[in-house]
């Protein structure tokens, strides 16, 4: 049986560092995580916020961290696989990341590795163009690779929908906004949500672009789902440009 070597300390180091870069989501208590050689486990405190008592946006913020780790061990050399609420008898733990022996950077993950130190969320103006259709592609394949899609919408759809979000502030006439969704409605694709969501802002940062999440907590999520698409759940909006 083949032996996995542990994390050396300064590694350890670097996999808590990128956990941390995830932004929490609408001031929700961030994760912990635990390194136990070669399996790292991503832990919900024990106390949910008063502002999201079901732990929906508890599991978003770990989710996201989760994919943090996963892009800096890829640059570390490790590959990872990951499983979302591993031991039912330990329901805090969200998500278990196994690392792979060391070997060489992760060629797709590790290559966002640089964008984790410059992506932030931005609520400023953007400029009022369109992003190419490549762009398009590429941020919904990154959202698809952690089970979750992109819906882009129209302008009447967008009309419609900024009256859903009470804090929305507009500085452009038509932003490009798209809703991340997930197939099932539960905690898993909560957590889900949180991969997909760091992946699409770590994808756009490497293009240069500027990306912000409106309120979801405010956000009336049934009436957004007749808005958008009756087939998939929405989890957040994602307001993105140049």
């Amino acid at each position: 049986m083949t032996t996995i070597s542990a994390p050396t300390h300064d590694e350890v180091g670097i996999l808590l560092t990128a956990a941390m870069r995830a932004r929490s989501i609408n001031g929700t208590r961030p994760c912990r995580l635990e390194i136990d050689g070669s399996v790292v486990d991503i832990l919900l405190d024990s106390s949910p916020a008063e502002n999201d008592p079901a732990g929906r946006l508890a599991r978003v913020g770990a989710g996201a961290a989760a994919f943090n780790v996963r892009v800096a061990a890829a640059m570390l050399g490790h590959e990872t696989t990951i499983a979302l609420d591993p031991d039912p008898a330990v329901p805090e733990v969200v998500a278990r990341i196994f690392l792979a022996d060391r070997r060489a950077p992760v060629h797709v993950l590790s290559s966002l590795y640089g964008d984790l130190t410059r992506r932030d969320t931005y609520r400023g103006p953007v400029i009022d163009q369109p992003m190419s259709p490549l762009v398009l592609d590429r941020l919904g394949k990154a959202a698809r690779a952690e089970c979750a899609d992109l819906y882009w919408i129209n302008q009447h759809q967008r009309d419609l929908l900024l009256d859903l979000v009470p804090d929305r502030v507009a500085f452009e006439p038509a932003p490009a906004i798209s809703i991340l969704t997930t197939r099932e409605e539960d905690e898993r694709a909560w957590t889900r949500s949180g991969l997909a969501l760091q992946r699409v802002l770590l994808t756009a940062a490497s293009y240069g672009l500027t990306a912000s999440y409106l309120e979801p907590a405010r956000t009336d999520r049934a009436r957004l789902r007749d808005l958008v698409c009756r087939t998939g759940w929405p989890q957040l909006v994602i307001r993105a440009g140049c």
